[in-house]
């Protein structure tokens, strides 16, 4: 394997046919990456513990600019602030728990979740006076101060507000959850048939790992359907396992929203081929294949 100038990487290919690069960060990069680390965790221990939002100040540019707020929350560091009011209004003791922090580049991501007691109202959500914990993975920029100047994030909202009551939980049968082909049958009829996204909390572990593309295919048609009609074909699915199972169906509806482009108001069918594999009860893994177009 050969070694690359690590002040040079941005002229160097990783990988080509004959050579297999392997880059040595810098001592000033490795260093960079330390102290964004330390920065994230600062952030955890002093805003998210000890809700100091002062200390935001240190941590984040003024122009700081989120791509996934709050509705309602206004840009900037100062509308980060506001938004965080919210929250230790409706949770005053929340906190968090970090699972891990990786750092790349001038990058950070970390994954862990957020615990608190809802005592007040949140976002028009009446206080339920129940503990409430969401996952959350968030992405942040560095510049070369040590501050962060942009931020991704995505948690389990839909766990989250089933926390909070105001979604329903499945009222699930132990003999829906007997097999994985009964749990299959369970989510493509709850996520298809009644639009019901705690199909996806109930049935689906958080750990679990899916077809990206397939799953974003699902959601575009959830999405983009209404008056859905599911019309499984029985036994094209293939053979069920003992944790493997798959299920072949005509996805039916009016194509009325704006997830498979502009709306034709017409009664529309796609194929759906689902296959997913169960560990107790719960999908661990998820593969989805989706062939769109077809007017009935």
């Amino acid at each position: 394997m050969s070694e690359i100038d690590p002040y040079d990487v941005r002229e160097t290919h990783y990988h080509d046919r004959d050579t297999q690069y392997v880059f040595t960060p810098s001592v000033s990069d490795a260093m960079r990456q330390l102290r964004n680390k330390g920065a994230v965790a600062a952030c955890d221990n002093q805003i998210f513990r000890k809700h100091d939002l002062d200390y935001l100040d240190k941590l984040y540019v003024q122009d700081y600019v989120d791509y996934d707020i709050f509705p309602g929350q206004p840009p900037g560091l100062e509308g980060f602030k506001e938004s965080f009011k919210w929250y230790l209004e409706a949770f005053p003791d929340l906190h968090t728990v970090v699972d891990f922090i990786i750092a790349e580049g001038d990058m950070v991501v970390v994954q862990g979740f957020f615990e608190g007691t809802q005592v007040g109202p949140f976002l028009g959500i009446p206080a339920s006076g129940l503990q409430v914990t969401s996952r959350r993975c968030e992405a942040m920029r560095f510049n070369d101060d040590g501050r962060t100047t942009e931020r991704w994030g995505v948690g389990a909202e839909l766990r989250f507000l089933q926390a909070m009551r105001v979604l329903p939980r499945l009222d699930i049968s132990k003999d829906r959850l007997a097999n994985a082909q009964s749990v299959a049958n369970l989510f493509s009829e709850e996520f298809f048939s009644n639009l019901n996204p705690a199909a996806i909390a109930e049935l689906v572990e958080r750990r679990a790992r899916a077809d990206s593309k397939g799953m974003l295919a699902l959601f575009q048609l959830a999405s983009a359907y209404e008056d859905v009609e599911l019309k499984t074909e029985e036994g094209a699915g293939g053979a069920a396992g003992a944790h493997t199972a798959a299920v072949r169906a005509a996805v039916v509806g009016v194509h009325t929203g704006r997830g498979l482009g502009e709306a034709t108001r017409e009664r529309t069918t796609a194929q759906l081929d689902l296959s997913v594999r169960v560990t107790d009860g719960k999908i661990v893994n998820i593969w989805a294949d989706v062939g769109f177009g077809r007017v009935t």
